[in-house]
């Protein structure tokens, strides 16, 4: 746009000049201070603060190595993909992609999703939340037409304690690959392939599961670990994908975390079928552990005592 300006001079006289205006619709806001797209409010802020944003944004952001932002989408949508290297905390809008990676979380990135939804939406490979780092979610969504969440790598941790994860094509809503440890409870699964490993570990505790379970999701063996608490202590699956870890027996030592684990018991497990997976079982009943309350630790070993698995601890 183009402003005139003119001024009058004390005698009278005046003086007209034009000149060019650029004029850009707020997107962003830090403080009293508005801008024009989210990673300019991220690259105004030093070291920490909080966007809110106030309208739609088609950007790809990145918060930088040393940056702790809260991003108050404030129920609205940015278009594009997000790489995460500081500390970011995200909620109440969304984020949607519809090629690779709708966020990366690399591995100096701290990413606390308190609510909203990540999507990965469209027919190229991706993924909505790829967590090399630290990833944190407790409400929200994370939906996708292929990869919901993967974590990878032995130095990823996921924590997840509620909200819902869901894929409406063969890709897993939720994946551990290459060493990567993934703790999921009180969360809602929905897809064909619900959850699987390619080399790492997941303890699903108290989740609604829809979907198949695989521990060998792209051909290479990882550990599935689901606890379901019960009116009386609580049920253990291991899960055993194409009897891919070739046991033949599986064992379940379990004790409290009381007097020492004096009343240590090995549960012989059961084999059936649980999420069109061959799975290992049993059913704990805290009547067998004194009737105790508090932390209850179980080990898993397959065909003898001497060969160790995995395990888990669960408060009941």
């Amino acid at each position: 746009a183009t402003m005139t300006v003119t001024l009058t001079n004390y005698d009278g006289t005046t003086v007209t000049r034009t000149c060019a205006v650029t004029v850009q619709t707020a997107v962003a806001q830090v403080g009293n201070t508005y801008y024009a797209s989210v990673t300019n409010a991220v690259n105004a802020i030093s070291s920490s603060g909080t966007i809110t944003m106030v309208n739609n944004s088609s950007e790809s952001p990145t918060i930088p190595v040393g940056k702790t932002i809260t991003l108050n989408m404030n129920s609205k949508t940015i278009t594009g993909s997000l790489a995460n290297e500081g500390t970011l905390t995200l909620s109440g809008g969304t984020i949607t992609s519809s090629s690779g990676w709708t966020i990366g979380n690399h591995s100096t990135g701290t990413l606390n999703f308190k609510g909203g939804v990540i999507q990965h939406l469209g027919n190229e490979t991706g993924c909505a939340v790829m967590n090399f780092g630290t990833f944190r979610m407790n409400a929200g969504t994370i939906n996708s037409t292929q990869t919901g969440l993967v974590a990878e790598g032995q130095t990823s941790v996921t924590d997840i304690t509620g909200g819902n994860l869901k894929t409406t094509s063969n890709g897993f809503a939720v994946r551990a690959d290459e060493g990567a440890d993934m703790d999921v409870y009180n969360a809602t699964i929905t897809a064909t392939n619900a959850v699987g490993t390619d080399g790492g570990r997941i303890v699903l505790e108290d989740c609604n599961i829809t979907g198949n379970i695989s521990t060998n999701a792209l051909g290479g063996s990882g550990i599935i670990i689901e606890i379901v608490r019960t009116s009386t202590g609580f049920n253990i699956y291991w899960y055993d994908t194409e009897s891919a870890s070739g046991a033949t027996a599986i064992w379940f030592p379990t004790w409290t975390d009381l007097n020492g684990g004096d009343d240590r018991i090995w549960y012989s497990a059961i084999s059936g079928t649980r999420n069109n997976s061959k799975t290992w079982y049993y059913s704990v009943s805290i009547a067998n552990h004194n009737n105790e309350t508090g932390l209850y630790t179980t080990h898993v070993y397959k065909n003898d005592y001497s060969t160790y698995v995995g395990g888990f601890s669960v408060y009941i």
